[in-house]
């Protein structure tokens, strides 16, 4: 799978019910991950905008603010 389709794959979890802390960990881990030598650069915030595309906004128990690419 390429970015892109990992990107799809990923947003579209995060706005199942109950997947959305799941989906935010696991986007950050692939992009800090050293040994994929960068192959997930852009993870987070390709999954970021796909989300705000769609207007989507977590249940107020899961919310975080990681799609807003604050550092």
């Amino acid at each position: 799978m390429n970015l892109e389709q990992v990107a799809d794959r990923y947003a579209t979890l995060a706005m199942q019910p109950g997947w959305w802390a799941y989906t935010r960990d696991r986007v950050q881990a692939m992009e800090a991950d050293k040994e994929a030598y960068g192959m997930w650069h852009g993870l987070r915030a390709a999954v970021g905008a796909r989300i705000k595309a769609a207007r989507f906004r977590p249940h107020p128990s899961e919310e975080g603010r990681w799609w807003l690419f604050e550092k």
